[in-house]
């Protein structure tokens, strides 16, 4: 497709709406830029302005600080960090199955997007899990569990696991898209 200005006209040197990806890295960074590029259908006419680019800002900076609230809990002050090989819990809550069962199926429609070329399904699949899932409803209700519990609570290490599994997906799902 063609590339529009926010207006929905044909970007064109001529006109002078085009939006210099130099200058867009130099304000907001290349990832930003990489996840604009990632979050439109390619097959058809999209857009670009600056208030599309802040929203993409928002949609990185919600995905990076949810992804760095996962990794700050998943260590334990003084008495060490989470490790997955020695913590590993094999029974879980319902909660923190189901946040798992979740996450699956955002792999597997992610794996399947990015078999199809499809990279704003993958974006649009993995800030919809972040965004609803994950921070409103699993990191709410485990915040009194990593804040309050005891380091050595059994439940405390549940939400760990689901913690630790979680971050390493998304990461891993994200990294084709945003490397950094």
């Amino acid at each position: 497709g063609f590339s529009l200005d926010g207006q929905g006209n044909k970007m064109s040197k001529s006109l002078g709406n085009t939006v210099d990806p130099i200058k867009v890295c130099n304000q907001y960074g290349a990832d930003i830029l990489r996840l604009w590029v990632a979050s439109v259908d390619y097959q058809s006419d999209f857009r670009i302005s600056d208030a599309l680019l802040k929203q993409v800002a928002e949609s990185y900076r919600k995905i990076r600080n949810t992804l760095r609230f996962l990794h700050g809990n998943l260590s334990d002050g003084n008495y060490g960090a989470f490790n997955p090989a020695t913590d590993k819990q094999e029974k879980l809550e319902v909660i923190d199955t189901f946040i798992l069962e979740k996450m699956n199926k955002v792999t597997e429609n992610c794996i399947y997007a990015y078999d199809h070329y499809d990279f704003n399904s993958v974006i649009n699949e993995i800030t919809n899990f972040m965004s609803v899932d994950l921070s409103s409803f699993y990191l709410d209700l485990s915040k009194d569990i990593l804040y309050c519990e005891t380091y050595e609570s059994l439940r405390r290490k549940q939400v760990q696991n689901v913690l630790y599994k979680v971050l390493d997906t998304v990461v891993r799902l994200l990294t084709p898209v945003i490397p950094h």
